[in-house]
């Protein structure tokens, strides 16, 4: 399916919305155009977002912001994990819904 998982521990997230901006609004457009959805998995709750990144000078409330205008303004949603165990169970189950989605259709 087109359908992109882009995995974020916190210092990742913290990096691709600051100095990896750049990068990663290409991969979005690259997204878009291919008509691929891309869903951010973030391995942090949005209390701990909120609570800083030690390897950041970013303020935790822009993060937050910029999350939210990319799934507003750009569709791409995100969803928080508690951790890489989390988001690959997330991820597994998300994969297999959309497969037997494909298959009731395709047996209709």
């Amino acid at each position: 399916p087109p359908i992109y998982f882009e995995r974020k521990s916190l210092p990742d997230l913290y990096s691709t919305l600051s100095s990896g901006y750049s990068r990663f609004k290409k991969e979005c457009n690259r997204t878009i155009i291919a008509k691929i959805t891309l869903i951010i998995i973030i391995e942090a709750s949005l209390t701990r977002i909120s609570n800083g990144c030690d390897r950041s000078e970013r303020e935790p409330e822009e993060i937050i912001k910029q999350l939210f205008t990319l799934y507003v303004k750009h569709s791409i949603p995100f969803v928080m994990t508690n951790n890489r165990d989390e988001s690959s169970m997330y991820i597994t189950n998300f994969y297999i819904a959309v497969g037997k989605e494909y298959l009731r259709k395709k047996n209709k």
